[in-house]
């Protein structure tokens, strides 16, 4: 699965599509699984200026917390399942 889990905003807003940035709160997937449900339940989603992406944020105190950029949503389903998969 190509993706890329980064360590800083600065990396995840380079515009390469399917790269993550978060802030581990917790263990290190549960805490991804918590900001994407968060981004998907406050609405936290975008199209990308170049229109080819999506964008998912998620805010805590009042700080980004998780930004993401997506090729697809079927990509995002994609990279779900390779988690969960390799998580077993």
């Amino acid at each position: 699965m190509d993706f890329a889990l980064v360590a800083n905003m600065k990396e995840a807003k380079n515009g390469q599509l399917d790269t993550f940035y978060f802030s581990r709160s917790g263990g290190k997937i549960e805490s991804w699984f918590k900001h994407l449900r968060n981004a998907l339940a406050h609405n936290r989603i975008f199209i990308t200026s170049n229109g080819k992406g999506l964008i998912f944020e998620d805010e805590a105190k009042n700080h980004l917390s998780m930004y993401a950029e997506v090729s697809s949503f079927e990509k995002l389903k994609d990279i779900i399942t390779a988690i969960k998969k390799n998580c077993k």
